[in-house]
């Protein structure tokens, strides 16, 4: 009878103590055969192998199993920065290297919320290179439209999805008569469409020639730009582009991101703070500010329902749209034809007289009426991020995945 990944946690733990090291390495070959994805385990085993100051000995396992662990680009990464940590770099890259030479170019999977900033968190700039090179092994980089989609048709096969997050959002779509499987495959060529986009340094001339410039000009020509406008968009929408197109449509424009508050301080929560009143500064000058509500900011949160589920974002987007008095929209860019195009529609203002809770209230709930519209239909527009995944993969009782 097979043990249960949890179990031979238990027992790695339990023998790790008692110094069976024997035992433990064949607990480790056991759990190595029955999961499929050891990066699931891999937090809880360095938290074990800390625990009993054998953080080496978890690098030697991890190596004896190289088969099963350089299958997965997660994985790799904290191997990598392992073997920099404990000297042992260049064994890192011989062992790697003899996989690479025996299997094939889709042999290494990677999950949807595998990202180079991660991997250059876990290594250094230099890497970003070395994390392309495996991501998309034998995937040509995108150079123009048809070679982001065949290249995404490729990418789309390499990509572990929570099995519950699918189920989950199939259960979701309103959209017209699809098999499960051929629905599936749409969304996985959405991420994996978002992935190269997000992935690969394009200038700005390749970026534009994956949108649509006649339905982005009449879309933009709606939007009375000159006086104070937040365009709120969501992580699941090739977020790259939305920006993108943003920033060419609203040149003295204010994009509020994480990367934008980290230019504004230090300290997360004082860079956010200050981001916030650039932003509020920028909509009563009468300019444009472009946000997403579903990122981490912020220490204060409000609550949506989102394909049914509660999920809290941030307060932020309420505060500017409340204390301005500005015009809010949705926006977001989808799949069109075979480029990409944006979306708008119009989103709550504050009343005269309107208090700022019922105010609150209002533009959350349109905001998750928005994403949710977004997630129940063409599935080929399902590029999710990767907290939004998080959130729609949690089990009714249990915690997040």
């Amino acid at each position: 009878m097979k043990r249960r990944p949890q179990v031979m946690l238990k027992l790695l733990d339990e023998n790790l103590g008692g110094m069976n090291y024997e035992q433990v390495r064949c607990i480790f070959r056991e759990l190595a055969a029955a999961t499929p994805q050891l990066r699931r385990h891999l937090k809880e085993l360095r938290r074990i192998f800390t625990q009993h100051a054998q953080q080496p000995l978890l690098l030697d396992l991890l190596l004896s199993v190289k088969d099963q662990a350089f299958t997965q680009l997660a994985t790799i990464g904290d191997m990598l920065s392992m073997g920099r940590s404990y000297g042992r770099d260049d064994e890192l890259v011989s062992g790697l290297a003899d996989f690479l030479n025996r299997m094939p170019d889709d042999a290494i999977r990677w999950p949807a919320n595998i990202s180079i900033v991660r991997w250059v968190g876990l290594l250094d700039e230099a890497s970003a290179e070395q994390y392309i090179s495996l991501k998309y092994r034998g995937i040509p980089a995108p150079v123009d439209l048809n070679s982001l989609l065949c290249s995404a048709d490729l990418a789309a096969l390499r990509i572990d999805l929570p099995k519950f997050f699918l189920e989950f959002l199939f259960r979701q779509y309103v959209g017209p008569a699809l098999h499960r499987l051929e629905w599936e495959r749409r969304v996985r060529i959405a991420i994996a469409t978002n992935h190269l986009i997000q992935d690969f340094p394009m200038p700005q001339a390749v970026l534009e020639g994956y949108v649509n410039h006649e339905v982005s000009s009449k879309t933009f020509a709606k939007m009375d730009l000159a006086k104070g406008v937040l365009l709120l968009t969501y992580h699941g929408g090739f977020v790259r582009l939305t920006r993108a197109l943003f920033e060419n449509q609203c040149r003295d424009g204010f994009t509020l991101a994480r990367l934008s508050a980290e230019e504004e301080g230090n300290e997360e929560k004082a860079g956010y703070r200050d981001a916030l009143f650039k932003a509020f500064r920028t909509l009563q000058a009468g300019k444009s500010v472009l946000m997403a509500p579903d990122g981490p900011h912020g220490s204060r949160g409000c609550m949506t329902t989102v394909c049914s589920k509660p999920i809290e974002i941030g307060a932020g987007a309420a505060f500017l749209a409340y204390e301005t008095g500005c015009s809010t929209v949705w926006y977001t860019m989808m799949r069109d034809g075979g480029g990409f195009a944006p979306v708008v529609v119009p989103g709550p203002r504050r009343e005269t007289g309107e208090s700022y809770d019922h105010f609150e209230a209002r533009l959350s709930a349109f905001y998750g009426d928005r994403v949710t519209d977004a997630l129940c239909g063409d599935p080929q527009n399902i590029a999710v991020g990767n907290r939004l995944m998080r959130l729609l993969n949690e089990k009714p009782g249990n915690p997040p995945q």
